[in-house]
């Protein structure tokens, strides 16, 4: 997820983080906060949407940071102090307003906020706490610095899980009440939710043995951890998740230059170009199946490898990787981008492939999204103009000076 995002901020130059800001006339709220009166009172069915009960409807969100008209957000030279917003704009109309800054507990980085069904939450980390908000207003903080890998709300009640900012330890906690607390361990990405399994995670945890330090992996279902069996020639693993009831993980095997599949009791030899080398590698469950996406690096640079179920489905060219996958199951969708370029990424769509207009790329691993069958992908301008939505080869203007962070359908 990282290793994404670094790459849309170096092709853009954009900046981690602003200042205080002033709401627009007779937008100001003492605690940062404008919610327009259309916004309603909060999405009641939250836990519908993560258990993947489809709503009847759906609205199109979509979060942006926005500047003051003239400021030139891609080097933010002026960062700490200049005035920025968190915007979200619900079927093209702005619905809630956040002012950003330490003062508001509300951060610019793009994973520190997120829509969860019609309603904005955003973590905060000062020097002692995590802090949790909706709407702008504070839900629940607890003791320790943890960057959030995922929310989910189900009912009333909130759950988190967090990895500590000093990369070791995480704890998954209900309203901010631990449920499960390790003081070691990495985590995974992967952090779901379903009606009849509950929550699942994954994490790794090195630990001493006789034959030196060796790393191991762990499934957690609810607050039941498990160690997740592994073949005795395994590298190094790329990623864990939970499918069909049972642990799935890529990973590098020794004396093979692939990667392998491992979906419960199945194996599959994933290959790649025999020079290359492996940087990064997941897995996504789109449809039902295993989806695995890595970035190989060759002497001409590196680029994204799709497969589905063991098969190949696309190795991309020109130095093109994946930065934000479609994650509504409706079909294999992605948006990618070039690091060596400004502009001129590729948006693959069910087989389909479209050019980025020059001048954009795809501005996070949260950018793309399906509506009424639709793929929207949010483009940011790396000549600092206004960002657009990619709609059926369209394009459609937002009005900000800014980018966008995230677009998702939900129910509103």
């Amino acid at each position: 997820m990282k290793w994404n995002i670094l790459i849309c901020m170096a092709v853009l130059g954009m900046p981690v983080a602003c200042g205080i800001v002033e709401l627009e006339s007779g937008q100001k709220e003492e605690n940062g906060v404008w919610v327009s009166p259309s916004h309603g009172n909060g999405n009641q069915d939250s836990d519908k949407q993560d258990s993947g009960v489809s709503p009847a409807k759906k609205s199109l969100y979509v979060t942006a940071l926005e500047y003051p008209k003239d400021y030139d957000w891609r080097s933010d030279l002026e960062k700490g102090s200049v005035r920025c917003s968190l915007v979200v704009y619900r079927d093209g109309s702005p619905v809630m307003k956040l002012a950003v800054g330490d003062e508001y507990q509300v951060s610019s980085d793009a994973d520190m906020h997120r829509m969860v069904g019609s309603d904005l939450y955003t973590d905060y980390s000062t020097d002692i706490e995590t802090i949790i908000k909706k709407n702008g207003q504070e839900c629940f903080r607890y003791s320790g610095r943890e960057s959030i890998y995922g929310i989910h709300v189900v009912g009333k009640d909130i759950y988190t899980l967090g990895q500590s900012r000093s990369g070791e330890g995480f704890s998954f906690r209900k309203n901010g009440e631990a449920i499960l607390v390790r003081g070691s361990g990495s985590l995974y990405s992967h952090f779901d939710y379903d009606r009849d399994d509950g929550f699942s995670f994954s994490f790794n945890e090195t630990v001493s043995s006789q034959s030196g330090k060796v790393q191991r992996h762990y499934m957690v279902r609810d607050s039941l951890v498990s160690q997740v069996a592994m073949r005795e020639d395994i590298r190094y693993v790329w990623d864990v998740i939970l499918h069909d009831g049972q642990p799935c993980y890529v990973a590098s095997v020794r004396g093979i230059n692939g990667l392998l599949l491992a979906d419960g009791d199945k194996l599959s030899a994933l290959d790649i170009p025999g020079s290359a080398m492996v940087f990064t590698a997941r897995i996504l469950l789109i449809e039902g199946d295993v989806v695995v996406e890595a970035v190989i690096g060759e002497d001409v640079g590196f680029t994204s490898i799709i497969w589905r179920n063991g098969e190949l489905v696309k190795s991309f060219s020109d130095c093109l990787t994946v930065v934000a996958f479609d994650s509504s199951s409706e079909g294999l969708s992605c948006a990618l981008n070039s690091p060596f370029r400004k502009g001129g990424g590729l948006i693959f769509n069910d087989s389909e492939e479209y050019e980025i207009p020059e001048g954009y790329v795809c501005s996070t691993n949260k950018a793309v999204a399906r509506k009424d069958g639709i793929l929207h992908v949010g483009l940011s301008s790396v000549n600092g103009g206004q960002p657009c939505i990619w709609k059926e080869s369209r394009m459609e203007q937002l009005p900000v000076n800014g980018f966008i962070t995230e677009i998702k359908a939900s129910a509103p």
